[in-house]
């Protein structure tokens, strides 16, 4: 909400059959900074975690996003995912990502990914060419960006539209 933010979350599935799911999306601009730091142990078999959280930047801000899955020793069928994906619309942007897998089990399924980059400026091109003027382009690019996390929700079409909506306008005050 302000220029500085810090989120921690620290999760234990200490119950068979626990599960969580953290889905997120961050947008910076300015000289704004925000952390997101995700700590998910588990304690006991059969639990799963899921997190999945998109990032935007643009200007001077910085983000980071932490997130640590710890599996437990003796316990299994433990199922731990997480990924970040950042979108950097300024090159005076920055986004620190540092996902984590601490196994000390062998009866899992975990992965891990990051990335940040640029929009494809062959694709702002293209949609350019077509009469779309550029700051349409970049909006549309980075609402289909981060739909994904909508498309993760269990909601209503009605409820996905107004939050694409509340989306779309927070698009538009990055440029």
């Amino acid at each position: 909400q302000g220029d500085l933010n810090r989120y921690d979350f620290d999760i234990q599935l200490n119950d068979k059959g626990a599960m969580a799911r953290l889905d997120g999306i961050f947008m910076l601009k300015g000289k704004m900074h925000s952390d997101n730091h995700i700590m998910v142990t588990h304690n006991a078999s059969y639990t799963t975690s899921d997190v999945c959280f998109k990032g935007v930047a643009t200007d001077k801000s910085n983000g980071i996003f932490n997130a640590k899955a710890l599996v437990s020793k003796g316990i299994h069928a433990v199922k731990a995912l997480q990924s970040n994906k950042n979108l950097l619309l300024k090159k005076t942007a920055q986004i620190n990502t540092k996902p984590e897998l601490e196994i000390y089990s062998d009866d899992v399924i975990c992965s891990h990914g990051a990335t940040v980059g640029q929009l494809d400026t062959t694709a702002i091109f293209y949609m350019e060419s077509r009469g779309i003027p550029h700051a349409v382009a970049v909006q549309m690019l980075t609402e289909g960006f981060v739909l994904e996390i909508l498309d993760r929700q269990n909601i209503s079409e009605s409820e996905k539209a107004s939050l694409l909506e509340q989306l779309s306008l927070s698009i538009t005050n990055l440029a």
